[in-house]
């Protein structure tokens, strides 16, 4: 690809998303991060809402609508402010508060999750890949 044809091509995409330069070897993860993440955060926000409904007897409508909120803000600050995700960490809870407190549970109940979500999808992206492998090129019978 000429470098005419790449600044090209992030010119089209700008036009529809933020497009990111990756390395080749960086595929699986960006897509697990960029395709799959959704879903897996999508997942944890529900718990989050399903334990303010349960918990607390918050109304489902409305803790959706300040989940998402708060998701939406949330990935506002990291972008626009910008800072890390350990910064806002560090910055939205006092050492020995309440959030400090709950993050600490957070960390110990999925401490490894997602190193295991991860090798999970390349796991089954390989299946995948050879599953469509042989029935491109079967194997001859002997």
């Amino acid at each position: 690809m000429t470098a005419e044809d790449k600044e090209a091509l992030l010119q089209l995409f700008s036009t529809i998303s933020r497009p990111v330069e990756i390395q080749e070897e960086e595929v699986r993860a960006a897509s697990d991060l960029s395709s799959c993440g959704p879903a897996f955060l999508a997942y944890l926000l529900e718990q989050f809402i399903e334990a303010a409904v349960l918990e607390a007897g918050m109304d489902r409508q409305t803790a959706t609508i300040l989940a998402c909120e708060m998701m939406l803000g949330t990935a506002r600050l990291l972008l626009e402010y910008p800072c890390t995700p350990s910064e806002l960490q560090s910055r939205v809870s006092v050492p020995g508060g309440i959030t400090a407190a709950a993050l600490d549970v957070l960390r110990k109940s999925t401490r490894g999750a997602f190193h295991q979500v991860l090798h999970t999808t390349h796991a089954k992206y390989a299946e995948d890949l050879e599953r469509v492998d042989s029935s491109l090129f079967p194997r001859e019978r002997t």
